[in-house]
């Protein structure tokens, strides 16, 4: 079988209002943040590759009236946050173990990657995409087409966990199945169950 892992959420944390609470700005500041970085389509075009970490950090700035400096240091303080899942990462050498293939598709900038690839976990894993590496990004269907090509496999032997509904749902529509992943005891026993 070939599982396919989504990072944030499932094997590492991504949880922006906790982040956002613990930033130290002003109570306005952090609504300001929320609003014109994580809930802004320049987030997503970080993630997809389309826009560089700078021209975000320029364009937040000018929108929020914060200064560069600080909105670079809320991103390298957003990225130093994301700490490993122990629960969902100590399945990998199991599932290895037991002759699953194991892959890895994730919505991430270059430079969260960057910072999280040093992971041990990632040396679980047949083969990696990164959205900002090939600019597309789920939900989009094509990034499941260019996922089946990329790791040659069939799309009826795949399961693919992740956090998010519209992903598993996107997936689903190309064939693959999934797993709905949400920290819960049901979602780890039903990844634990290919151990």
């Amino acid at each position: 079988m070939n599982l396919i892992f989504d990072l944030g959420s499932v094997l590492v944390e991504w949880n922006p209002k906790k982040m956002i609470a613990e930033f130290d700005i002003s109570a306005e500041q952090k609504i300001l943040i929320t609003k014109e970085l994580f809930d802004h389509a320049d987030w997503l075009a970080l993630d997809k590759g389309t826009k560089t970490e700078k021209a975000v950090i320029t364009a937040v700035a000018n929108r929020t009236g914060m200064s560069v400096q600080l909105i670079g240091k809320l991103l390298i303080d957003t990225r130093e946050t994301h700490t490993e899942i122990k629960p969902t990462s100590a399945l990998l050498p199991k599932l290895k173990a037991n002759g699953h293939n194991l892959y890895c598709l994730s919505n991430m900038s270059h430079e969260t990657f960057d910072y999280l690839k040093s992971f041990e976990f990632f040396k679980y894993f047949d083969d990696i995409i990164i959205s900002a590496h090939i600019q597309m990004i789920k939900p989009d269907v094509e990034i499941f087409n260019y996922m089946l090509k990329k790791f040659d496999i069939s799309a009826q032997d795949s399961i693919f966990i992740d956090d998010k509904l519209e992903n598993i749902q996107a997936a689903q529509s190309v064939g693959i199945k999934g797993i709905l992943f949400d920290q819960s005891d049901v979602a780890y026993s039903r990844v634990a169950a290919f151990t």
